[in-house]
């Protein structure tokens, strides 16, 4: 039989068989001898796509309201930066970031800059919220100089955000993560957490689990992902040079966090943001709340068009971030009312009463998310007429309903009955004062309504007093060593440096509890700072029982405080003793305080060491992590020479953490 020989047939054979070389060879042999190159593939910075674009004149682009601007990391560094503003101010002169306006700051993906096209429809949509949006290109990606990698990447985002909370302080700030930059904002906030500051909520859109999971079902990944060594060859040397991994950062932080993934995600498949959810879910278990919306295939939104979803705007508003909410209601942290809200049925009516000027639409407002009520100057009404308007949040109908100082008659006329006494709705009453005024026309209000609401209530599904509400005392009870810093970091939540006394120089001879009274944001507050043991008796048992406010049942948090540093032996038999007192519970109730962490952190500049406190918890031996496992990992640092405004940040931060917490029930008596 004679062959036929094809020149073109043997030629393609060639170049396939050169190419499949290349593909299943030499690559390989590259990526594991060069772990580095997944860097350069990590930050693709050199695709500065939209090309041509003049990134100093946002304008160009069709934006309103949005101006350039740059902020330098260090002498080497610059940020080009974009804010855009919210729709309230495109009209005014003013572009403070302490409008009141909230804030989002914006960290984009692996690519391109902050003009790409998706990114400019979102702004707009967020522009459109009343939101102020700051979006930053990192180093090296756009007109910002540097060359970026991973520690650089922090280093950016964390400067932007001291920039942002320089120039405004109490307003709310939101972190918006697209694809990687959902990496680089937890990231961010993993950073913030540690040295006790915090954001209002984060948004992850198109996230990723972890950067191993994403980078399998990658479409890069395809050619290779059948080879028995794909694992060792790349996922491990991916492992040598980056390490983000979202699922382990969310662990470490317990902002409200909102997960957007569309479910035909082309880059980063939706499998990757529902296992991150699923793991945020179980280890929060409702401690912290956490929303995650599919967006589904036939909609056509993939990696970057979540933005033309119409009901994105009421998702971001409202939905996800019912601590936004308690926020207005409580001043800045919780006590109590996401409970009450999680008891309620799905329908919920919510009915509010006062006279003029005591803030009954404000209220509404805050409770819908949205300005539903008009309202006018302090002291001033600008409704006549009772009315009732309606949101989904938290999965629940939700309708709010304020009277005006008119009489029931005109109130039922104008709303009808079944409006109050529709039985598939539980109803709330809020009565509303005014502080530091008569409260003589408060009570004519509530008597002049008494009969009518009296039916109102007896037709709902239940009724509750304001008393209801009222969460018990938090008890701070510090424990820990002399020397442990327990003093200042009781002078800190109180607010006051003479509180306790601290120091060698500290003239306390008292080997008894002391116990301070403080407020913050209106909630009762009580802190017991122990004297320094080494072995824990009755008496200093006794002694904290005494010291427990005598008004009303205590919520105990044990604050066990810990020098930073290596510890001893005398410290972990400290620690047992407390469990065989309190038994298991201990660690359910008790927040771990890593005192004197500016020292730790001198020391580590010192030693031209990065001070990266995850890093020192890393160092520590097994047997240590094991003791802090029981805690569940619940921990926070404490910079004792911070400033005032960050120990109000951190103060409001340990709050939150104990609002999550059960408390602990003092047992009667020592155990024997």
């Amino acid at each position: 039989m004679e062959l036929i020989y094809v020149p073109w047939l043997t030629s393609a054979a060639k170049t396939l068989s050169a190419f499949l070389f290349v593909l299943y060879v030499v690559v390989p042999v590259l990526v594991k001898t060069n772990p580095w190159i997944f860097s350069k593939i990590l930050f693709l910075h050199f695709l500065k796509f939209p090309y041509f674009v003049d990134l100093k004149r946002p304008d160009k682009r069709g934006i309103k309201g949005c101006k350039n601007f740059y902020i330098k990391v260090n002498e080497k560094v610059t940020l080009g930066a974009w804010q855009t503003l919210p729709a309230d101010l495109l009209e005014g002169d003013s572009s403070q970031l302490n409008s009141g306006h909230p804030i989002i700051l914006y960290l984009h993906g692996r690519a391109g800059t902050r003009a790409q096209p998706h990114r400019i429809e979102l702004y707009k949509v967020l522009s459109s919220m009343n939101f102020h949006v700051i979006a930053i290109d990192y180093r090296g990606f756009g007109d910002s100089s540097g060359t970026p990698t991973e520690e650089g990447v922090l280093e950016d985002t964390y400067r932007t955000y001291k920039w942002i909370r320089d120039r405004s302080d109490k307003v709310p700030l939101y972190i918006w993560g697209h694809s990687l930059g959902s990496a680089i904002s937890t990231n961010l906030l993993k950073h913030l957490n540690q040295k006790g500051e915090s954001v209002d909520g984060l948004i992850l859109e198109s996230p990723f689990n972890n950067l191993w999971d994403a980078s399998r079902r990658h479409p890069m990944s395809l050619p290779f992902r059948f080879l028995p060594w794909f694992e060792w060859v790349f996922i491990d040397s991916m492992k040598k040079v980056v390490d983000y991994c979202t699922e382990d950062n969310i662990m470490e932080i317990d902002e409200p966090l909102l997960i957007l993934h569309a479910a035909d995600d082309h880059i980063i498949p939706v499998q990757c943001g529902r296992e991150l959810h699923n793991k945020v879910e179980h280890y929060r278990k409702g401690r912290s709340y956490t929303m995650y919306k599919e967006f589904d295939k036939h909609l056509g939104y993939r990696h970057c068009e979540i933005y033309k979803d119409p009901e994105l705007p009421s998702t971001i508003r409202f939905d996800w971030c019912w601590e936004k909410t308690l926020k207005l209601l409580q001043c800045e942290t919780t006590f109590g009312w996401e409970k009450y809200i999680m008891d309620n049925p799905d329908k919920l009516r919510i009915i509010i009463l006062g006279k003029t000027g005591a803030g009954k639409s404000k209220t509404g407002n805050s409770i819908l998310g949205r300005d539903a009520f008009r309202y006018g100057d302090y002291g001033s009404s600008v409704t006549s007429i009772c009315q009732m308007k309606t949101s989904g949040r938290f999965g629940k109908k939700i309708d709010v309903v304020f009277d005006t100082d008119q009489d029931k008659k005109c109130i039922q006329q104008q709303n009808g009955n079944t409006c109050y006494t529709n039985s598939d709705y539980k109803k709330v009453e809020l009565m509303l004062q005014e502080r530091m005024k008569e409260e003589n026309e408060d009570i004519d209000v509530v008597q002049n309504s008494e009969e009518f609401y009296l039916k109102i209530i007896e037709s709902s599904m239940a009724s509750y007093e304001i008393e209801d509400w009222v969460k018990p005392v938090n008890t701070f009870v510090l424990l820990g060593r002399p020397g442990s810093g327990k003093s200042r970091t009781g002078n800190t939540i109180t607010g006051c440096n003479k509180a306790f006394e601290f120091g060698f120089h500290s003239k306390r001879t008292s080997k008894k509890c002391e116990s301070k009274l403080t407020e913050i944001c209106e909630a009762e507050v009580c802190v017991i700072d122990t004297p320094g043991v080494s072995v824990f008796e009755k008496q200093d048992f006794e002694d904290i029982q005494s010291a427990l406010p005598e008004d009303g049942p205590s919520k105990i948090i044990f604050l066990l405080c810990v020098s930073i540093g290596r510890l001893t032996h005398d410290e972990i038999s400290l620690i047992n003793q407390n469990f065989d007192v309190f038994g298991d519970e201990f660690a359910d109730n008790t927040i771990i305080i890593f005192t004197h962490l500016d020292e730790w952190e001198s020391d580590m500049n010192d030693c031209n060491e990065n001070p990266k406190f995850d890093s020192y918890l890393n160092t520590l031996p097994e047997q240590t992590k094991t003791i802090f496992r029981r805690f569940h990992n619940r921990y926070l640092p404490l910079n004792n020479k911070q400033k005032k405004r960050e120990e109000t940040q951190w103060t409001l931060k340990l709050m939150t953490i104990a609002n999550s917490m059960q408390g602990f029930n003092m047992p009667y008596n020592f155990p024997t």
